[in-house]
Formats: structure tokens, C-alpha cells, sequence
């Protein structure tokens, strides 16, 4: 998987996320059936699926939360195998495993593509220079915005060892704090940058810059497969022919 074009996964990603979201609310078997894909992937890239998901438990409350609408606005029942199952539990079931999945999809790209070769597959794609560096630096960085960010805490700490946490009275200057020193180390990165020679434009560091046949025989077979799950409810199909079988 590493192997293939950064510029043919970005694209496969893409599309599988505005496939997936293409989606009616209610249509939880067609969203079923787009977890194949995933499957495949992860099995093909040597990805514990399993710790995949448990590592994105965080994002649930809050898609939980955004979903959980559906449950007062839509009261209305459907009869699904003789049962009588709420439109709102099932659009909010469908929206949860949406969510989910367009999340593990970009786990995927991130996990068998770096920073950098994502950001050469943005600049194959016309996308403003000033966007990628944007999501370079971002990327790359953010471990120095986490590091102020537990110094000011510990700090913090230190100086007030009989409170738990931080009082709510201080968040103003904490946040102002950390702005402030944020935009010190930005400007001492940048002043580095040009002195190392950056024009605005990163070069490419990645050695895979050459689209193959077998990367574009790749994304074709997966959009072929992408259409053929969004038009045919093949869970259903498969539903209806195992239990044909066995009857």
C-alpha cells in the first residue's frame, strides 16, 4: 500500500467518503455495504481494524451528540423483520456509521501516506501553495503547540498545588498565554525556514512521484466498486440469497 501513488489513495479517499455520504439518512444496508472497502484495505495494509476502532472512541460522544436530534424530530415507526423500529434510532444509527467510517477512511490515508506525500498529491490537484503549507505545518508542529501548552499547565500547577484542575477564572490569560507563545515559536520557525531557502513552495521529498499502470488499474477497480456498492444493495442480495440457500 505504501507503494502506490499518494495522488491515487488521496483521490480513492475522496471519493469513498462523497459515496458514502451520498447516502439517504435511512439507508443503513447501503452504508453497510460500503464497509467492504475498508475491510479490504486494512487487511491488504497489514491495520488492526479492531484497534482502528477502539482508537477513534473519542470522536463518538460528539457524533453521538450531533445525531441524537433524530431521535426527538423523527417519530414515525417502520416495520423491519416484525419489528417496530423508530426512524429516528435508524437515521441515527446511519449517521453514526457514516461518521465512522469516513474517519477510518482518512486513518487509512494518513497511516500508508505521510505529511508529505499528501501534501505533493494536493499540489498534483492545483490546490493553493499557501493551503499545503498550511496543513504541513499544522501537521508537523502541533506537538510543539501541545508542548506550551502542558508547560503553561504545569506551570500552572506549581503554582497553585491546592486546586484540582484549572479554576475557570484563568482560562482568559492561560489561552492569551499560549496564543502569545505560539506566535513567538511560529515566528522563530519561520525566520529558520528562510534561512534554510523556503520560497513558498516545499519540495517534494517522496521518491514515489511516478503514477504506474497498476496504480491506475488500482483506483479504476476501486471506483468501479464504489459505483456497484452505492447503485446495488449487495448486502441485501447476499441476505436474500444465504437465506435462499439454506431454506
Amino acid at each position: 500500500m505504501n507503494a502506490i501513488h499518494p495522488l491515487i489513495k488521496l483521490l480513492l479517499t475522496i471519493i469513498y467518503i462523497l459515496i458514502s455520504m451520498s447516502f439517504s439518512k435511512y439507508d443503513l444496508i447501503g452504508v453497510l455495504s460500503m464497509i467492504f472497502y475498508l475491510l479490504i484495505v486494512f487487511f491488504i495494509a497489514d491495520i488492526p481494524f479492531y484497534k482502528c476502532i477502539w482508537k477513534f472512541k473519542a470522536i463518538l460522544p460528539f457524533i453521538l451528540v450531533i445525531s441524537i436530534m433524530d431521535l426527538f424530530f423523527n417519530r414515525n415507526y417502520i416495520i423491519i423483520c416484525n419489528l417496530e423500529i423508530s426512524i429516528g434510532i435508524l437515521s441515527m444509527i446511519t449517521l453514526v456509521l457514516k461518521s465512522y467510517i469516513c474517519v477510518i477512511a482518512s486513518y487509512f490515508l494518513i497511516s500508508t501516506t505521510t505529511i508529505e506525500e499528501i501534501c505533493y498529491a494536493l499540489r498534483l490537484l492545483y490546490i493553493p501553495s499557501i493551503i499545503r503549507t498550511q496543513i504541513l505545518l499544522t501537521y508537523r508542529y502541533l506537538i510543539i503547540f501541545l508542548l506550551e501548552a502542558n508547560s503553561i499547565i504545569q506551570a500552572y500547577t506549581l503554582r497553585t498545588p491546592n486546586y484540582k484542575g484549572i479554576h475557570f477564572n484563568v482560562w482568559g490569560s492561560l489561552i492569551g498565554q499560549l496564543l502569545i507563545r505560539t506566535f513567538e515559536r511560529a515566528m522563530n520557525i519561520y525566520e529558520s525556514m528562510l534561512l534554510r531557502g523556503y520560497n513558498g513552495e516545499f519540495h517534494n521529498v517522496s521518491n514515489n512521484t511516478n503514477i504506474k499502470i497498476s496504480d491506475l488499474l488500482y483506483f479504476f477497480f476501486w471506483v468501479s466498486i464504489f459505483f456497484i456498492l452505492r447503485i446495488c444493495p449487495i448486502i441485501y442480495i447476499l441476505g436474500n440469497f444465504i437465506g435462499g440457500f439454506f431454506l
